[in-house]
């Protein structure tokens, strides 16, 4: 499938997809089914690049029924703040009842939830220190189940399955990001919300995280979106996009960056992301350069002094023919690099700076991950 035909068949899928997150008001009183949520949606569309087993589908089919039961049984139509939180609370306990806990540290962090669904293999001693009390998990043992393992659900995949049990119950739950930190939400009327955060286990103020929100933010002169409610699109697109990283193979990589795109545009880590893949790869790059580098511009006007993003501008312009444009913004990806003292980072951009002068195009291979965050 190419072409026209392609983009089309992408732009049905965005629709099916964005039409589940609109729900009837007769939800609450009959649940929406599971296949319409978010989090189905998104395993769904991992089990078509990468392998996930019967029994991944399974676990969270439980995890959503006992959720969507619980809220149910707390309150289908919550009107007040207390309702609120006594109804996240309980949706909050039924998802760790399935040994759903925070990872510990970062190098544990799960992208997708095909990646979060494999249990962990943990010693006795492992298992206690982790669940021991004054821990990030010491208030989640009192919910785990001593006899099965543990998961790792990061806070963006916490946030994920209550924002999926909000759609089957008919609520106005969205996504909020915070750097790389998420939480959720709820929208109870025009007037009034609640925030609710995963890894802390109940509600949140705005107060509670970085006022500023660091250079990634104030470096947004248009797109300012710290501490505000995603967009249903926009946060498809970050999801996606988190999947994207877990898949190996340009075909499939590319399937979802496209997806991701055409859920919302506008997200700047996936112009990068999907910029970086045209430019990279040799056949992408002979008929998608225009577009890396349109996609690469846009995402460097929403993040300027970003050195990653520069530095896929940088290779979009190379995969052009268009070299001086290509030098002077590598260069300018390796100052802002020396700027943020990255030293580990700037021998691979030096590398690319010399295939470009050389007349060449970039390396296929990725940055590390750690240190790259938006590539």
């Amino acid at each position: 499938m190419i072409g026209s035909k392609r983009y089309a068949a992408a732009a049905a899928i965005v629709v099916s997809l964005c039409t589940a997150m609109f729900v009837s008001p007769a939800a609450a009183d009959s649940p929406l089914p599971i296949e319409s949520t978010l989090s189905y949606q998104m395993l769904q569309i991992e089990a078509g690049v990468r392998p996930v087993s019967s029994v991944k589908f399974a676990l969270l089919r439980s995890v959503l029924e006992r959720a969507t039961a619980a809220a149910a049984n707390r309150y289908s139509r919550p009107r007040t703040r207390r309702d609120a939180i006594d109804a996240l609370d309980a949706v909050q306990v039924a998802i760790a009842e399935h040994n759903f806990i925070i990872p510990t540290a970062r190098r544990y962090a799960r992208d997708s939830l095909a990646d979060a669904f494999e249990p962990l293999n943990l010693s006795g001693e492992e298992r206690k220190l982790i669940l021991a009390p004054g821990e990030v998990n010491g208030f989640r043992a009192r919910y785990v189940d001593p006899s099965k393992p543990l998961y790792f659900v990061n806070d963006a995949l916490g946030s994920q399955l209550i924002i999926s049990v909000g759609q089957r119950m008919g609520w106005d739950i969205r996504l909020v990001s915070v750097g790389d930190h998420h939480f959720v939400r709820w929208h109870l009327n025009p007037t009034l919300a609640l925030n609710w955060d995963w890894t802390a286990g109940g509600p949140s103020r705005n107060e509670d995280y970085a006022v500023d929100g660091g250079p990634q933010y104030r470096e947004w002169p248009q797109r300012r979106r710290f501490l505000r409610s995603l967009s249903a699109g926009y946060a498809r697109a970050n999801y996606l996009l988190l999947i994207s990283r877990r898949v190996d193979g340009v075909a499939g990589k590319r399937k979802v960056l496209e997806l991701a795109m055409a859920s919302d545009p506008t997200h700047e880590q996936v112009q990068n992301s999907l910029a970086w893949l045209y430019a990279t790869d040799p056949a992408l790059a002979r008929s998608r350069g225009r577009l890396a580098v349109q996609y690469a511009l846009s995402a460097w006007a929403a993040t300027p002094r970003d050195a990653d993003v520069a530095d896929t501008v940088a290779c979009a312009f190379a995969a052009t023919g268009e070299r001086g444009l290509a030098v002077q913004a590598e260069r300018f990806a390796i100052e802002r690099l020396r700027e943020e003292r990255r030293s580990r980072s700037i021998p691979e951009f030096e590398g690319r700076l010399r295939q470009i002068q050389d007349g060449g195009t970039c390396s296929t291979a990725l940055p590390d991950e750690d240190d790259e965050d938006l590539q």
